[in-house]
């Protein structure tokens, strides 16, 4: 666009000049000779033309400039599309990501393992997940933040309590293993 409009603004520009010389040759063969109505009519047309010329420029100049600025509109709506576009799967990603290793540590506990670990990873990748947004205030990240600590600390809590729990268990079997023995 940009190159078509350079190229029909050199056009008219030679036009314009053309005709500025045409309108300085008859203005001079008027000037050494005695006009008539039919010269001086002719001067006023070819000034006449010249402003035409320039005004055609002027508004062809705008077509171009508007033209050029509806594209750059349609490039940036189209550019932040994609972005937003682009955002919302990775978005998307995330959470399947997150459903996935929640549907792993349930699987985990299902079937008895330590999953204290695999706990607390998962809860830092929510966590991360929540204050990774872009829009959220300080305030409003520290509120996340302190959720998950006290997760955490709830987990790890349960966890001790379930070991002193399960050495408990053991002890008390082993205590009455050898209750028996005697």
């Amino acid at each position: 666009l940009r190159e078509a409009g350079r190229i029909e603004q050199e056009i008219t520009d030679k036009e314009i000049i053309a005709a500025k010389i045409r309108l300085q040759a008859k203005q001079a063969e008027n000037a050494l000779s005695n006009s008539t109505k039919e010269d001086l009519q002719e001067e006023a047309e070819l000034r006449a033309k010249i402003i035409q010329l320039e005004q055609a420029k002027l508004v062809k100049q705008k077509e171009v400039t508007g033209q050029i600025q509806a594209f750059n509109a349609e490039k940036k709506a189209e550019d932040d599309r994609i972005a937003a576009e682009e955002k919302d799967n990775a978005q998307r990603d995330r959470e399947a990501q997150l459903e996935q290793d929640q549907l792993d540590l349930e699987h985990k506990r299902e079937l008895g393992e330590a999953t204290l670990a695999d706990e607390l990873a998962f809860l830092e990748k929510q966590r991360l997940q929540e204050v990774s947004n872009e829009d959220l205030r300080q305030s409003e990240i520290d509120a996340i933040n302190k959720k998950y600590n006290l997760e955490k600390e709830r987990l790890n809590t349960v966890a001790v309590k379930t070991e002193k729990a399960k050495d408990k268990a053991i002890l008390d079997s082993s205590i009455a293993g050898a209750a028996e023995a005697f």
